[in-house]
């Protein structure tokens, strides 16, 4: 085995370990979850049957059902919220179960056959947090590529029950990404040993069989016929006989490119070749594809899947992201004829005012309600505007966007969430990181300078302006005559009395980029990206001292809020979010965590509430007796 091979099993190894470790325990919570899952597309399946064609969409944590009888307006007709992301598919050949990975630990069975209302059935957890990949079901055993550990075999005759049967655990096939049934075979995409076989016949009892060891970097395959079709990334794609008892090649793509999947769309191979878009291979000669057509309308292509003589791509630029649909009637000129504009990433909450405010880039922004029992409802969206960074002010909502790189503040009316509107926008000279309010001043934190403005009237007035001497600014908490700006190398603080001319008070190095900032005077709280929280004493501004630190290790500080005496810690995905203990900020002490199934990059709380923005996961809502939140946790 190479090094390199072995390098990267230990790194997946103790990968697995971390994900694997034990929650601490929540102090005396029972919590009460609401969990608003849309996000991004991951991946796509279809299945036809009976007079039936369906398309699934894993649409961050939800799996959506579409009707693509006619493929160029598919029409929405059921989903189902799940915990964890939707990154893999297999479908029963019958179409009315549905196995869902999330690519972390767990597989989920949904029974689809009432298609407005899905029913999740049972759950598969795998052990020692290894990560169950790609999928395939044959009749009631699912087989599934569990990295790094191999290809298990579950019994899903009792789908409430799921039964591990048998997993293969050889040093040849640990490094697992896909797996595919023919028959009594499996074809599994091996990252290292390319495509090995296995007897399934006795699915209790794998046996190997000969396989083709030169496609290493196999990341994803699919079969039609006797043919077996291998993503290989960087590597290019083969094509496989698997006809007789060893599979042989017939042809490779070696146009460069990172292929990550492909499917058959009119006899021709459609590939998604990440920032290469996607690409059409003409076949007929299967020694020798060649490219006929690319089309690259979006930033980067990861999935494709292929109905007829259409293939559907997850889809996304700075304005929007869905999924959408090409007619290759023409293989050579595709042609977009679908596109379901769906929801976008989770990477910040905005709580205020019994409300949850949540851009959702590069699709708008989504409000919920943080309001008593009803906490975590959508009360409406907002998508004319991909929506980076916002805040809120009574009703208003103030927001930034970039356009072709062109930077704008926007103030949207949010007295109606189901119907919010904008009442204005104004330029920005750059990029912003972060925006904030405090007693009627809006702060907004470009790269190179922080803006004042007045919100006093529904236009902000610019009133003042000011500009770090090292480094970027990235964070601003204001709080009365003081602002705290976090940057790239330094904390500063400002004396603001005079809004129109800020004064440099002091400034501390650091050695990372902020991320967050939580504020309980004389102490800033400060996140900086790495598996440590700073506590940064700023009495006297002049000298700022680092007193303490939270250690998070293994996970990584994001965002911070705080509440009472308690500092909540958006932890990324090894810890959720992560609860502190700040009563003596000089002896801060974790006190617990909330783990979650994907990473929480963003966290809020209010009105008892800790809100967890989980990326592509979408946000969710842990909610206990208040009597629990006095203060925080406890």
């Amino acid at each position: 085995m190479s090094p390199i091979s072995t390098f990267w099993r230990a790194v997946t190894a103790v990968a697995a370990l971390w994900i694997a470790m034990p929650a601490l325990a929540i102090e005396q919570c029972n919590l009460q979850v609401t969990h608003q899952g849309h996000g991004p597309v991951f991946t796509t399946a279809t299945w036809s049957g009976g007079g039936e064609s369906l398309l699934l969409v894993g649409e961050g944590a939800v799996l959506s059902i579409y009707n693509i009888a006619n493929a160029a307006a598919p029409v929405r007709l059921g989903e189902i919220g799940l915990s964890g992301l939707v990154t893999h598919l297999a479908v029963r050949t019958n179409g009315t179960l549905v196995a869902v990975s999330d690519g972390r630990n767990a597989i989920r069975l949904v029974n689809i056959s009432n298609r407005s209302a899905p029913v999740l059935l049972g759950t598969y957890n795998t052990p020692g947090g290894r990560r169950p990949l790609g999928m395939d079901i044959a009749g009631d055993t699912l087989f599934t590529a569990v990295t790094p550990a191999g290809l298990a075999a579950i019994d899903i005759s009792n789908p409430a029950a799921p039964v591990l049967l048998s997993q293969v655990v050889t040093p040849g096939t640990d490094f697992v990404n896909d797996v595919k049934i023919r028959g009594t075979r499996a074809y599994v995409a091996d990252d290292i040993e390319g495509i090995t076989v296995w007897n399934v016949q006795s699915p209790a009892a794998m046996t190997p069989l000969p396989g083709y060891a030169a496609a290493s970097g196999a990341s994803n395959l699919f079969i039609d016929g006797s043919r077996a079709y291998v993503a290989r990334r960087h590597l290019g794609y083969d094509i496989l006989d698997i006809s007789g008892n060893t599979p042989t090649l017939l042809g490779s793509v070696t146009t460069v490119g990172s292929y990550s999947q492909g499917a058959l769309v009119n006899g021709h191979l459609v590939t998604a070749a990440g920032p290469g878009g996607m690409r059409v291979f003409n076949i007929a000669n299967i020694a020798s594809p060649q490219l006929i057509a690319t089309v690259s309308d979006q930033v980067s292509v990861n999935s494709v899947i292929g109905f007829g003589n259409r293939a559907f791509v997850p889809f996304s630029s700075e304005t929007t992201s869905g999924l959408r649909g090409y007619t290759l009637a023409t293989p050579a000129s595709p042609s977009a004829q679908a596109n379901i504009a769906l929801r976008g990433a989770s990477y910040e909450a905005v709580a205020h005012g019994g409300r949850v405010y949540v851009p959702q880039y590069p699709r708008g922004i989504s409000v919920y309600d943080n309001v008593a029992a009803t906490r975590g409802a959508l009360l409406g969206r907002f998508d004319a505007l991909p929506i980076y960074h916002a805040t809120a002010a009574g009703t208003t909502v103030y927001a930034t966007s970039v356009i072709s790189d062109v930077h704008s503040l926007h103030v949207l009316n949010a007295a109606n969430p189901a119907a919010i509107s904008q009442v204005t926008s104004l330029p920005l000279p750059g990029a912003a990181y972060q925006i904030s309010t405090d007693a009627g001043f809006l702060y907004v934190t470009l790269v190179n300078e922080l803006r004042i403005y007045s919100i006093a009237n529904p236009t902000p007035t610019l009133v003042g302006t000011w500009q770090p001497p090292v480094g970027a600014a990235l964070h601003t908490i204001a709080s009365g005559n003081r602002a705290y700006v976090g940057g790239s190398n330094r904390l500063y603080v400002l004396d603001i009395a005079q809004r129109s001319a800020p004064v440099l008070l002091g400034q501390f190095t650091l050695g990372h980029a902020t991320t967050g900032l939580a504020l309980a005077a004389p102490f800033i709280f400060l996140a900086d990206g790495t598996d440590f929280v700073r506590v940064l004493n700023v009495a006297n501004p002049a000298v700022i001292s680092n007193p303490a630190n939270l250690d998070i290790f293994p996970g990584i500080s994001n965002d911070l809020a705080l509440s009472g005496q308690r500092l909540y810690v958006a932890a990324g995905p090894l810890w959720g979010t992560l609860i502190a203990d700040i009563s003596n900020p000089l002896l801060i002490n974790r006190v617990g965590n909330l783990p979650t199934p994907a990473s929480v990059i963003g966290v809020a709380f209010a009105n008892d509430t800790l809100i967890a923005a989980e990326d592509r996961n979408g946000v969710r809502f842990h909610q206990c007796p208040s009597t629990l939140f006095a203060s925080g946790f406890e």
